[in-house]
């Protein structure tokens, strides 16, 4: 018989955190400003550890910060191992050190009739707590465990083409979002001389009409949006946490960003990235607009994906085979961001 693979009981979220190189900054060290952005980073943090929550929708993003620095980061939970396949599952309103307080959470804002019917059958003379509307908005755009592709049908890739728009422009770059403009033709034209069925299958459902500009997207749905130099050293690592739980609510994750600075990134999502035309189906719509910064993977991408990302074995393969003319040395990432990217449920795995 096979033996069952032991997991480690002993290290708290924040020890498995500070050993892939994240440190939750305290709560009293953030003003509003940066607040939603280090939540999300947190949750994102916690799902690529598989540890996932649920029941959060009666907390403000304060009051969850607090909760969590309070009653989970220190509590030592099981670690498993990425053999496992296995994920850990954190009810927030049950986060509390009185039975008293997690029952009326429950009663108050998640139970159903089936729980509240079988409460009162249990405690003949308790009071019910006065139902309430949730007041916040987060469980639905929570991270979930990622599920096979095949669960979600056609994965849409990204595509580089544009498409016109009739929004004025906010923030002043026409200019920018013009050097990307005229491309929709050729694209229609590569789709109808595929040959593969999948790819022409794809462009089928990749509608010209339907393109947009996540910048756009972004300030017609509310998100915040701020000019770079209006954010300063301070905020830029939250403000950009933010962005990305943004984007990614919105259907639109990237990858391969560790070789730029918070700066570096938010300035060229600001200013490119989110200036070309994408599919945005939202989250848990089946799909996801997947952004690799490193581009189209010509010759500079080549080359900086050598130098930062790829392994001393696939560094030699590619020397051995003379694949690129000269081979840069090898150097550390600038950041250690990609493990906790928000990742769809049928985003490619970062990696």
């Amino acid at each position: 018989m096979a033996k069952r693979p032991k997991y480690s009981v002993s290290r708290t979220p924040r020890e498995i955190f500070s050993s892939r190189g994240y440190t939750p900054p305290a709560l009293n060290t953030l003003d509003g400003l940066q607040l939603r952005g280090r939540v999300w980073e947190l949750l994102y943090a916690a799902a690529s550890c598989r540890l996932y929550f649920k029941a959060t929708d009666h907390l403000s993003d304060r009051s969850l910060y607090q909760l969590l620095e309070e009653q989970w980061l220190d509590r030592p939970i099981a670690d498993f191992p990425k053999s496992a396949v296995k994920d850990t599952k954190i009810d927030v309103s049950a986060l509390t050190m009185s039975r008293q307080s997690r029952e009326e959470t429950q009663l108050r804002y998640y139970a159903n009739d089936a729980y509240i019917a079988l409460w009162s059958s249990s405690h003949p003379d308790g009071v019910l707590p006065v139902r309430e509307v949730l007041p916040f908005d987060r469980d639905r755009y929570l991270p979930v465990p990622p599920l096979s592709e095949q669960l979600h049908g056609v994965r849409f890739t990204p595509v580089e083409a544009s498409s016109d728009t009739d929004e004025e422009d906010p923030l002043g770059l026409a200019a920018v979002d013009g050097e990307i403009a005229g491309q929709t033709d050729q694209m229609l034209i590569m789709a109808e001389e595929s040959s593969d069925p999948r790819h022409q299958r794809e462009m089928k459902i990749l509608k010209p009409e339907e393109w947009v500009l996540p910048a756009d997207k972004l300030i017609q749905t509310g998100r915040r949006f701020v000019p770079p130099p209006e954010i300063g050293d301070e905020a830029i690592s939250a403000v950009l946490w933010e962005l990305l739980a943004d984007l990614a609510h919105l259907g639109f994750c990237v990858g391969h960003t560790d070789h730029l600075t918070d700066q570096a990134l938010y300035a060229d999502l600001w200013s490119r990235v989110l200036r070309q035309p994408a599919l945005l189906v939202g989250y848990g719509a089946g799909g996801v607009w997947y952004k690799d910064l490193l581009g189209r993977w010509e010759e500079e991408a080549i080359e900086c994906w050598l130098r930062f990302y790829a392994t001393d074995m696939e560094r030699a393969a590619i020397a051995e085979g003379k694949k690129v003319s000269r081979l840069p040395p090898k150097e550390a990432c600038i950041s250690q961001r990609d493990w906790r990217l928000p990742q769809l449920p049928c985003a490619p795995p970062t990696q």
